[in-house]
């Protein structure tokens, strides 16, 4: 009885609710969120206060305490910008960065030592991170100690640097001798830069390279690329900036850096050629699902177009509202998302978009690539709400990479290995804020190339083969 009474006052209560406010747009029964009475003025973008100073031996320092956080983001960075000519100076890279890597400490010291290590050796130069809890940076300072005066791989660490790569090594060229091609990753790369660029060779290290290599080639050019005038640590982490550098001066100040007899030559501005074949197609058996990749060129970091750029590849698939999400996720349901990505290399900076589709409609997601890439060549074509998304989109990541230790230190190294002084993160920063329509589709019909940027479709064969995909440029197969 009491169970009907209270079902009745409920239902009488439900009848005499006040209707629901109507829906923020014909797509979403979600109603609008109220509007504040007066807008909130966004806070301008600072750049914490950084305590910088350079040490005797040429070294440049730069600490920015970050109160509160768990760690310390420490680096060590040279500013090298160089892209190696020859397959011997190839491997040499990549076994140095290996065999850095490989130094990790193990032990129940390894947290106070650094264990949180990553290694990077490219064409802008060498990069060694360290993440430490605070009391670990004393034993972090004393590693960077270490490599920039060549006290390093002792313990074997370029013997099994070299064993691991040949072994990677070893596996591609029998699986390149069984199928026949080049694994796709490499073949679209050889076709932007063309087949025989260093950055399309370091993905296919011989194995005869690496083992021509000893301990006295790396340490030179581990001293190649640390000289004291373009290399910086930075220290980004709770810490009180004066005990900072009291460390580092006790831990780096006394250290004297190698000397290299010669200095490594700048490379020449990558050439891009026009890709032929435009699109590239590699079977799989019966396989449900279609990956599709494209990659292209855009603008340096410090390019004056750089920040438009990244508008453009926000508007191009960067963010879950660009409009080539929108279609192929929200309205067909043929993707879990687009993904649009800028890569920061040394003179210029790669486009990368990919995307996971059912086989069966993998012809039509290409062919709106395409078409995307192509309508933000137009600023009549770009919609106001478009951009300030976009514009919304890329301000939040700027701002947040200063929120924490691992994004500020980041930021601070990345500009640091595109020979920009701090401020410029700031100044990217205005530059998206004042960018234009006119000015992304510019950059657009500068930089992007939607009838000739390098694509492929990884899918099943038997479908691929029988179902043409209609896009610019010649199409080939890779047969099995």
């Amino acid at each position: 009885m009491r169970a009907a009474s209270l079902a009745v006052l409920l239902l009488a209560a439900c009848t005499h609710r006040a209707p629901l406010p109507p829906p923020a747009s014909a797509r979403s029964g979600v109603p609008p969120l109220p509007v504040p009475a007066q807008p909130v003025a966004e806070p301008a973008l600072r750049l914490p206060s950084i305590h910088a100073f350079t040490l005797e031996n040429g070294i440049s320092v730069q600490v920015v305490e970050r109160r509160g956080t768990p760690v310390v983001y420490a680096a060590l960075a040279g500013r090298v910008p160089h892209v190696p000519g020859s397959p011997r100076a190839v491997a040499l890279d990549a076994l140095l960065e290996r065999a850095l890597g490989a130094e990790i400490p193990s032990g129940f010291g390894a947290m106070e030592e650094g264990e949180g290590l990553r290694t990077s050796v490219d064409e802008r130069g060498l990069t060694l991170v360290s993440t430490v809890v605070t009391d670990g940076l004393p034993g972090a300072l004393s590693r960077f100690a270490s490599v920039l005066e060549g006290r390093v791989f002792g313990d074997g660490e370029v013997r099994r640097a070299q064993q691991a790569l040949a072994g990677d090594a070893r596996h591609r060229l029998r699986r390149r001798r069984r199928r026949g091609y080049a694994p796709p990753n490499e073949e679209l790369l050889a076709r932007l830069y063309g087949p025989d660029d260093p950055r399309v060779l370091r993905t296919r290290i011989g194995p005869l390279a690496l083992e021509r290599l000893g301990d006295a080639d790396v340490r030179q050019r581990l001293a190649e690329l640390l000289p004291p005038s373009r290399t910086m640590v930075v220290l980004v982490g709770d810490l009180d900036p004066l005990r900072a550098e009291a460390l580092v001066r006790q831990r780096l100040g006394p250290v004297r850096p190698r000397s290299v007899a010669r200095a490594l030559r700048p490379a020449p501005a990558p050439v891009f050629p026009a890709p032929s074949p435009r699109l590239m197609i590699y079977p799989t058996s019966d396989h449900p699902s279609a990956s599709i990749y494209l990659l292209d060129r855009g603008p340096a970091r410090h390019h004056r177009d750089h920040a438009a750029y990244r508008l453009y590849v926000r508007m191009a698939g960067g963010m879950f509202s660009s409009r080539l999400n929108l279609h192929l996720r929200e309205q067909r349901g043929d993707t879990y998302g687009v993904i649009g990505q800028v890569h920061d290399r040394g003179d210029h900076a790669l486009f990368q978009l990919g995307l996971v589709v059912p086989v069966e409609v993998a012809g039509d997601a290409a062919s709106a690539i395409v078409r995307e890439l192509d309508r933000l060549r137009d600023a009549d074509r770009i919609g106001e709400e478009e951009m300030e998304r976009a514009r919304a989109v890329e301000l939040a990541r700027l701002s947040s990479t200063l929120d924490t230790a691992a994004g500020l230190g980041g930021a601070l190294v990345g500009a640091h290995l595109a020979g920009q002084p701090p401020g410029a993160i700031v100044d990217t920063y205005h530059r998206v804020e004042r960018a234009t329509p006119a000015e992304v589709a510019e950059v657009g019909r500068r930089w992007i190339r939607p009838e000739h940027a390098p694509m492929q479709i990884i899918g099943d064969y038997l479908w691929l083969s029988t179902h043409p995909v209609r896009v610019p440029g010649r199409v080939s197969f890779i047969h099995e």
